[in-house]
């Protein structure tokens, strides 16, 4: 019975570990609500960066879309900016989000969200800890449903016509809250616990 209790008691200090570990994962980038009509698109950007690989140029923005596609051809007929952008706490000032059409001579329309103070190439340099509580939306696209689906972000870029890119991806994906890992963590260790009483 000591040896089972033993066991259980480390398996759950693991666990939990984990989850904390899983909880502080979080931090990262994050786009979600990516929601694309022919006409419109708006999405959620949360998280920090944490990435501390950005691109050699452009650092004063982050690119949305797909590696070698960026947002997807034809979206727009001329640059386009955010029509509403809600900051929902943010610890960074103002963005600047807009869609360009075919910037840097790709066929792709490219999506990049300017630090404050840079609707030009011109500003301040994004740095890791900058933190983003966003939702942002664009209207008057000419084709949005041929909008990328599970878009990536990547910080300044190395070529004008691939980003945004896997070197600098500074997104993540979304873990559990270190309370609910550690709800389920217990639920597995009372299914564990009821069958070796079972046994």
């Amino acid at each position: 019975m000591k040896i089972q209790n033993t066991k259980l008691a480390t398996l759950s200090a693991t666990l939990i570990t984990f989850g904390s570990l899983a909880g502080g994962a979080n931090a990262a980038l994050t786009i979600s609500n990516w929601n694309k009509t022919a006409t419109t698109l708006s999405f959620d950007l949360t998280g920090t960066i944490t990435d501390n690989n950005p691109g050699s140029s452009q650092q004063n923005r982050l690119f949305i879309g797909v590696s070698g596609v960026s947002i997807g051809g034809d979206i727009v007929s001329s640059d386009t900016d955010g029509v509403a952008i809600e900051n929902g706490g943010s610890t960074f000032a103002t963005i600047y989000p807009i869609i360009f059409n075919g910037f840097g001579g790709s066929d792709n329309d490219v999506l990049q969200i300017a630090t404050a103070g840079a609707p030009t190439y011109n500003g301040a340099v994004y740095s890791v800890g900058d933190t983003f509580n966003y939702s942002i939306s664009f209207t008057g696209l000419s084709n949005g449903l041929s909008v990328v689906d599970e878009p990536t972000i990547s910080w300044g870029r190395t070529s004008y016509t691939d980003a945004p890119e896997a070197a600098h991806n500074a997104d993540g994906s979304a873990v559990p809250e270190p309370s609910s890992v550690i709800l389920l963590n217990l639920g597995v260790l009372g299914m564990i616990a009821r069958r070796k009483r079972i046994s």
